[in-house]
Parts: structure tokens; C-alpha cells; sequence
């Protein structure tokens, strides 16, 4: 079974977490000058930190999808993505048409870039 991660959420997370940070600090729902420098601090590495874990997730997505190598698999693969929507699998459906164009360009050389 494939498992779907919920994709397009991360952005309201930060934005969440940004304002808790900012409530720790007492700054409350000010967001312009007024912000300690410490809170912004904390809060660009915490978004650093956030894009970091997204960009291992998406390598290991990478890696896990590059597994499915022949024809068969990838036709199975994608019957299984069929039965999302587009919006949950776009991530996934880009991710294999990148390889997918990897592997073409693997094959022929002559068409590759150049």
C-alpha cells in the first residue's frame, strides 16, 4: 500500500509556529519593527531547520522512488497514484517523470543536453 504524505501544509505550520514563538516572547501579534531580534532569530532558524527536514524527506522520496525501475512497477506505481488526486500526488508525479526523463536521457546520449 502506498502511503500519501500530506503535501502543502508545512507553510501553515510555520506560520503557526511563528506566532507561538512570537507570543513566547512577548512580542504578541506585532510582526514589523517592534520584534525582538532574538524572536526573529529563532524563528529564521526555525524555518531553516523546517526546510532542511523537507528537502531529506523529498531525497528519501527520491530514493525510495527510484527503486521502481521496470516498466511494470512504474505502470503499477502510478495505477496506485491514480486513485488519489492530483493535488496529493503532484509531488510524486513530478519526482517520476524527472527520473523518468533521467533515464531517457541515461539511454539515448545523443539527445541528452548539451
Amino acid at each position: 500500500m502506498l502511503a500519501v504524505p500530506a503535501i502543502g501544509c508545512s507553510r501553515t505550520i510555520q506560520a503557526g509556529f511563528a506566532g507561538a514563538m512570537l507570543e513566547v516572547f512577548g512580542c504578541g501579534s506585532r510582526r514589523g519593527a517592534a520584534m525582538v531580534l532574538a524572536a526573529r532569530i529563532l524563528i529564521a532558524r526555525a524555518q531553516a531547520t523546517s526546510r532542511q527536514a523537507a528537502r531529506r524527506r523529498r531525497a528519501t522520496l527520491e530514493r525510495e522512488l527510484a527503486g521502481y525501475t521496470t516498466a511494470a512497477e512504474r505502470c503499477e506505481l502510478e495505477a496506485a497514484l491514480d486513485r488519489y488526486p492530483a493535488g496529493v500526488t503532484h509531488e510524486l508525479r513530478s519526482i517520476l517523470a524527472r527520473q523518468s526523463i533521467a533515464a531517457l536521457e541515461t539511454r539515448f546520449p545523443a539527445i541528452g543536453r548539451g
